[in-house]
């Protein structure tokens, strides 16, 4: 099994204008403190085989996020609204040349996230109900895996994974 990295991280948030927030954090994640190891097991009751060392480098993970948040006006005063777009780029932990080893497909990763809020405030006081919808496309980028033992002997993997969902706030 594997076990996260330590992780730290730290971010800054700037405001050009009263609605607009531009926020930049960065992420640094210690795989090389991470030993990822399988056992495998035989069905004949003997002991299983470890995994062979793998040394993953560490990874630098910056994450780039704006908001535009304005409240709606006239008889709609009571309602607000945000649009949000988010990017990062996350290097994959296991080094090129040790992905033949490794017998682990893992690739770098763009991430371009986006949503969607509406909230109403039905009095003045702290009640408010918000609908949020979120979008993430992760693009993974292209990377051959080679095993001589396997046919077929390259398996290429690439491809994108999608996040969306909804999430509802009552503040009563």
């Amino acid at each position: 099994f594997m076990i996260n990295p330590p992780q730290f991280a730290a971010g800054i948030a700037l405001y050009p204008h009263e609605n607009l927030t531009v926020a930049f954090d960065m992420q640094y994640d210690m795989w090389s403190e991470v030993k990822p190891w399988i056992q495998w097991k035989s069905s004949g009751g003997l002991p299983g085989a470890p995994y062979p060392d793998i040394e993953l480098d560490d990874v630098w993970w910056p994450k780039l996020g704006v908001e535009w948040k304005d409240r709606l006006g006239g008889k709609y005063s009571r309602m607000d609204y945000a649009v949000r777009a988010g990017y990062s780029y996350y290097e994959s932990p296991y080094p090129e040349e040790q992905i033949e080893v490794s017998n682990s497909i893992d690739n770098d990763a763009h991430y371009f996230s986006g949503g969607l809020m509406f909230g109403y405030h039905p009095r003045r006081r702290a009640q408010y109900v918000g609908l949020e919808y979120f979008y993430e496309y992760i693009h993974l980028v292209e990377r051959d895996f080679k095993d001589l033992s396997r046919d077929p002997a390259v398996i290429n993997s690439k491809g994108h994974v999608i996040y969306q969902g909804l999430n509802i706030t009552l503040k009563l």
